[in-house]
């Protein structure tokens, strides 16, 4: 597992094999709860369906809508967090233009004999 590699520890939890299972055991309680929780979901929209279908006569789709609702809360944390990102990318790319630009005026410098 790639945390043994990373030298990655919790306080707590002796660090190795032990960690290794604690997380281990969390992500199983994550996708367990996770999925409970999903499950729950689904069924209190058929639910709901159910029960606008007695009642109006039709349908509102319900789970449909959970689907759209869960999709554009999900790309509206990635479009909140994409501005960070360029920011970095941009700060990256200058400090390597920089970087860059130091390298080849110090070899034509060197090749030259002069300072620039």
């Amino acid at each position: 597992m790639i945390v043994l590699q990373i030298d990655v520890g919790i306080r707590g939890v002796a660090p190795g094999y032990n960690t290794q299972q604690f997380l281990s055991q969390k992500m199983r309680q994550c996708k367990f709860w996770g999925g409970l929780a999903l499950a729950g979901l689904a069924v209190t929209a058929n639910l709901f369906d159910q029960l606008c279908l007695s009642i109006v006569g039709t349908t509102l789709a319900t789970t449909s809508l959970v689907i759209i609702v869960g999709a554009v809360m999900q790309t509206s944390r990635q479009v909140r967090g994409s501005p960070k990102t360029w920011i970095c990318s941009l700060q990256t790319a200058s400090f390597y233009k920089g970087v860059v630009g130091r390298q080849q005026a110090a070899q034509q410098t060197a090749s030259t004999g002069r300072t620039a």
